[in-house]
C-alpha cells in the first residue's frame, strides 16, 4: 500500500513538472524580479550604465572635473596646484581615492587630509574643498578664483563618494 502511494505521488509530481514546462516555466534561468533593470545593463535608480559602455557615476565626476578643475590641475602644467593632476581620467581617480592631500596648505605636517575617502563624503578633502558652504580645513575653495560648483555638481561628488568612489 505504502509503495502503490508514493508511485501516485510521483506519478503527480512529474505530471506537474511536465505541465509546467509545457507552459515555459524553465526554471534554469529565473527571470529577474520586476522592475529590474537586469536585461538592459542600466540601474535607472543611480543613473549607472554598467553595460554598453554609458556613462557611470564617475563618468560624471569626471566631466565636472573637466569643465571646472583641469584648466590648473593637468599633467601640462609646470606646478600643478597641491600636485594633484586630474588627466587623464584613469590618472584622476588613482590620485584622488585614499591618497594624502599634498601642497604646502595640505600636505605633511597640515594634519591628516586623505583626498576622497572612499564612503566619506564629510572626510574627504575633495568634498570639503568643493562644498561652498564652508571653508575647507586646509588651502582654498575650489575651483580657486572661480564660482562654486552648482548643487548639482556638489550633489554628484558627494554621492559618487559616498558610494565608495568606484572608478
Amino acid at each position: 500500500m505504502k509503495t502503490r502511494l508514493l508511485f501516485t505521488m510521483m506519478i503527480a509530481l512529474t505530471a506537474g513538472a511536465g505541465a509546467l514546462g509545457a507552459c515555459g516555466g524553465d526554471d534554469s534561468s529565473p527571470a529577474p524580479p520586476p522592475g529590474s533593470t537586469a536585461d538592459s545593463g542600466s540601474d535607472t535608480a543611480t543613473g549607472n550604465d554598467s553595460g554598453g559602455g554609458g556613462s557611470t557615476e564617475y563618468d560624471k565626476v569626471f566631466a565636472i572635473f573637466e569643465a571646472h578643475c583641469t584648466s590648473c590641475h593637468n599633467a601640462g602644467e609646470q606646478d600643478v596646484p597641491g600636485g594633484l593632476v586630474l588627466t587623464p581620467k584613469e590618472t584622476a581617480h588613482s590620485n584622488l581615492v585614499g591618497i594624502p592631500g599634498g601642497g604646502s596648505a595640505c600636505g605633511i605636517g597640515s594634519g591628516s587630509h586623505t583626498r576622497v575617502v572612499p564612503g566619506d563624503p564629510d572626510g574627504s578633502l575633495l568634498f570639503q574643498k568643493v562644498r561652498s558652504s564652508t571653508r575647507p580645513p586646509c588651502g582654498d575653495r575650489m575651483p580657486k578664483d572661480k564660482p562654486p560648483l552648482d548643487g548639482a555638481d556638489i550633489d554628484t561628488i558627494q554621492s559618487w563618494i559616498a558610494d565608495g568612489a568606484p572608478q
